[in-house]
Order: C-alpha cells, then structure tokens, then sequence
C-alpha cells in the first residue's frame, strides 16, 4: 500500500531561529497537516518530512517544558493560528488507538488481500504490520 505524502515545501532551506524561519516551517506543518490528515512523522523515509516532523516535536517539547527561551507565546499563537492541533499528540490514545488500528487493519486486509509486512518498505504498511504483530504477541 503506497499512499502519497504532499505538503508545499519550502522554496529554499530554512536556517536559523529567527521569525521568519519559524513562519516558513510553521506554515509548512499546516500545509502537511492539511493536505495529509495527519502530522509528519519523525521516522518517515521522506527526509523533507523526517525534518518537518522533527520540528513540530521540538515545538511541542519547547511549549511543555519551557526548554527554549526563544518559544514564546507569540510563536505558540502563531502555530495555533497556522496548524491547528499542533499541541495535542499525533496518536490517539487508548480504546480510540485501539479501535483505529483494528480498522486500519481490516481495510489494508481488505484492500491487499494480505496481512501487512513488518519488513515493508512503506512506512504506514510496516506501522501496521508491527502494530498487528504486537497484538498477535500480547494475545498468546
């Protein structure tokens, strides 16, 4: 199962701290947000995302502990402004995780004739394939 990642990337690299590479990256995790329904991931194959999703977790990091002098509350209004949920942990939890996996299984089942691969190159598929896994474990 291959599924296609868009978001806009940036038109050039973003270094530094300043305002406007926080504006650049901030937009560019909406953008991701938006167009994929779910946050980047900081294990993706897809290095552009790995560093988008790397970010998003620093900005999350900084906003909890306070680690960071330079995230202030105009950057935290900011990306609430930007990419809504920014805060909130990109897995659900509990009977709701529980209940979207199961689901996600039985569609890739489904749609693939087959269980997913804990070996797959498709990041999503080897999620699965691990989740499923792990369930068959926890069962025995």
């Amino acid at each position: 199962m291959t599924s296609k990642i868009t978001f806009a990337l940036l038109p050039q690299p973003v270094t530094g701290n300043g305002p406007a590479a926080f504006q650049a990256r901030a937009q560019a995790l909406g953008d991701f947000r938006m167009n994929n329904n779910r946050w980047p991931s900081t294990r993706a194959d897809d290095v552009s995302e790995r560093t988008l999703g790397e970010w998003h977790h620093n900005q999350r990091k900084y906003y909890k502990t306070g680690s960071n002098p330079a995230f202030t509350t105009e950057r935290a209004a900011h990306l609430d402004a930007v990419a809504p949920g920014w805060r909130v942990g990109s897995r659900p939890r509990g009977e709701a995780a529980f209940e979207d996996s199961a689901q996600a299984l039985g569609d890739f089942r489904m749609n693939n004739n087959r269980w997913p691969s804990t070996r797959a190159d498709d990041v999503s598929e080897r999620t699965l394939g691990e989740w499923h896994h792990n369930q068959r474990k926890y069962y025995k």
